[in-house]
């Protein structure tokens, strides 16, 4: 009797040679996590096995959908070795089917067939009790897939597609800076899909950060969680800022913001171990974003920062949010706080003013401050 199970196929960790056990695990790990205790999932001769409670095949579908580092899966038998030219044509209904193929792989090489000779032969047994479909080796409507392992073989002919990249925590752990615009979204879920255990880092403008619950942060967060199952979500006010700040140029207005925010960051990052700070700046894209404001903002932190938007324009990234569906919920109206901070931002800062305004202030208290009210937000 074959069985129903889900195998899993990756792409870039079958390049990561000696290694590759260990992102294997993970990957199936995160797929644990995700689809919860009632699932069962091992890892079988170079792929992922999930295992299904009766009757929840399309739940775990929609499921392996948002599991990061999955390239594609698909629903398969798995059959004993001997009975498969037998079970095959039980399996595969090829009654709405105008034409096939069927592609072997053979794994256990003490098979007695090699790959094309299972072809074939597969194919004979189809074509018997299919004897009015067409074989179409091009452009074929259905594929039947088979894969010779050690004792058993999974067959499949539907595949979906997954979300590619590495699994997440294979890279390390960042924090992302996170608005809640269209931008910090996106850059978050591709610091995800590089392998990163990401959290948010969010600035608002509330007098105490649970007025931040029930907001489109919120939404968001649990948005992105669908990819990131332990995402944290940090809430920071910026009103002390705003207290230090306020009566400064405006024109500078907005640096010394995106400064004061590096510098928050960085103190979380060692304090909770970080390797790194995403944000969502696509270059020259607005004013901050150019070319000197960034190496400025960047001189406010020795971390590593990554910006996975750095060449993306507004078009690639509307459509990457649309993609992951983040992008509804960019839109909906909240307090942002960098576009609150200045209207009218300097495409040219001079270093040296932007210095000389900060040494004018008690940088350390600003920055203690903030921390101190830090808080967690439950996702």
């Amino acid at each position: 009797m074959a069985e129903q199970v889900y195998v899993v196929h990756y792409a870039e960790l079958a390049l990561k040679g000696k290694n590759r056990g260990y992102f294997e695990s993970l990957l199936a790990s995160n797929i644990r996590q995700k689809l919860g205790p009632d699932y069962k999932v091992e890892r079988l001769q170079g792929r992922i096995i999930v295992r299904p409670p009766r009757g929840r095949e399309d739940e775990a579908k929609e499921r392996l959908r948002e599991v990061i580092g999955i390239k594609n899966y698909a629903l398969a038998y798995l059959v004993d070795n001997d009975a498969l030219f037998k079970e095959v044509p039980e399996i595969v209904n090829l009654d709405s089917a105008p034409s096939f193929r069927v592609t072997a792989r053979r794994t256990d090489k003490r098979f007695p067939m090699n790959s094309m000779e299972i072809q074939a032969k597969l194919g004979e047994a189809l074509i018997e009790r299919y004897p009015k479909v067409k074989v179409q080796l091009s452009n074929p409507s259905l594929t039947v897939s088979v894969e010779v392992l050690e004792g058993k073989s999974l067959v499949y002919w539907l595949k979906h597609e997954g979300i590619g990249g590495l699994p997440v925590g294979s890279s390390g752990r960042v924090l992302s800076l996170f608005s809640g615009g269209i931008d910090s979204p996106v850059a978050s879920f591709l610091a995800m899909k590089r392998g990163c255990r990401t959290d948010l880092l969010h600035f608002h403008a509330f007098p105490n950060g649970s007025q931040v619950k029930g907001t489109k942060i919120e939404d968001l967060a649990r948005q992105l969680g669908r990819f990131e199952p332990s995402i944290r979500v940090l809430l920071a006010p910026y009103h002390y800022f705003y207290v230090y700040f306020l009566n400064y140029p405006e024109r500078y207005h907005l640096v010394l913001f995106r400064r004061f925010m590096m510098r928050v960051a960085s103190k979380i990052l060692m304090r909770e171990g970080y390797d790194a700070l995403v944000t969502g700046d696509s270059l020259s894209q607005v004013a901050s974003q150019v070319m000197k404001n960034l190496k400025l903002i960047d001189k406010a932190t020795d971390s590593l920062v990554l910006r996975p938007l750095i060449t993306y324009d507004k078009d690639e990234i509307i459509e990457k949010a649309k993609e992951i569906g983040t992008y509804e919920l960019s839109i909906k109206p909240y307090r942002d706080c960098c576009s609150m901070v200045s209207l009218h931002p300097s495409l040219n800062p001079s270093e040296e003013e932007v210095l000389a305004l900060e040494q004018k202030v008690n940088y350390e208290e600003i920055i203690d401050r903030t921390l101190n009210e830090v808080e967690e937000m439950k996702i």
